[in-house]
């Protein structure tokens, strides 16, 4: 790579979603800037392609240096559900974006709004939006549905191993188009570089609608055993959930699931797939890349 190789500001890489949009970046030929508020927690984001670069809170010239230069500015909405935080974060970044010159914001909501649903969950993500799309700088913003790299996490892979048993937030019938995070990444290049992907949302999911007992039968074939389903009980969600990211987070994300009954298509279908020009990997194709046996596989 040398000084023509396109650079994308990318957040969140410490995380799995961060760091799946950043290695599809490299994949596509960029360098990958590393916005991180800890410089400590920087120094274990560097690899070949990506340089961590310290942002502490609250610090322009920081943010504005990181920026310089690049192509792109790629944000992951965090799990944070404290009122207007990550709005008020999401507007600094938007402003030195602007004053930067950077050619295109992606804004991942990490999650979709449920039509009717007007719970800070669904409404933070409008709001992070419409500023996406309002902003100094040409916006394409993503919604994806549920990840499939959830299955990896010890709370849903071990009771599939351990007790036969995936237990999920959402009833038996309920269809979720399951988006893997490599698929995330591969829509953010798309909606980085495409002209006519500027000033508009998309809703990404994988190909198969899936339910819960469906995802359960191929956690089976994959663990060579019989898997069942079970309705995870959200108020068991929301205390974890608040125990891991603090309250209301756990409220808000078993909002969420709760009113899936009401919505019970909304997590069903990516529509703009094909205007992004993403083929999302099945199920099967996913599996195929993990090895869901052994406790290395599923960390």
């Amino acid at each position: 790579m040398d000084s023509t190789t396109p650079v994308a500001a990318v957040t969140g890489v410490s995380g799995a979603q961060g760091a799946a949009i950043a290695r599809a970046f490299l994949a596509a030929g960029w360098r990958v800037r590393a916005l991180t508020r800890d410089a400590a927690r920087g120094v274990a984001l560097a690899a070949p392609g990506i340089a961590p670069v310290a942002v502490p809170e609250g610090d322009t010239a920081a943010l504005d240096a990181a920026l310089a230069g690049a192509a792109a500015l790629v944000v992951t909405a965090p799990i944070d559900y404290r009122r207007t935080v990550r709005e008020a974060w999401f507007a600094s970044l938007l402003l030195a974006a602007g004053r930067a010159g950077v050619g295109r914001v992606v804004l991942n909501l990490a999650s979709r709004p449920l039509p009717g649903l007007r719970k800070p969950v669904s409404e933070s993500l409008r709001a992070l939006e419409a500023m996406a799309l309002a902003g100094p700088v040409p916006a394409a913003v993503l919604r994806p549905t549920v990840y499939m790299d959830n299955l990896l996490q010890p709370w849903a892979i071990g009771g599939a191993r351990e007790q036969g048993v995936f237990a999920y937030p959402m009833a038996p019938d309920i269809r979720i188009g399951w988006i893997s995070h490599r698929s995330l990444g591969e829509a953010a290049v798309q909606a980085a570089t495409r002209a006519e992907a500027a000033g508009r949302g998309f809703d990404i999911a994988g190909p198969e609608a899936l339910t819960g007992p469906e995802v359960a039968a191929l956690l089976g074939k994959a663990l060579g055993k019989p898997v069942g389903y079970a309705p995870l009980d959200l108020a068991l969600l929301a205390e974890g959930l608040n125990a891991s990211f603090g309250a209301p987070a756990g409220d808000d994300i078993a909002a969420l699931y709760r009113h899936l009954d009401q919505a019970p298509d909304a997590l069903a279908h990516g529509a703009d797939n094909a205007a992004l020009g993403i083929e999302a990997e099945t199920f099967v194709e996913w599996f195929a890349r993990h090895d869901l046996r052994s406790a290395a596989g599923a960390a």
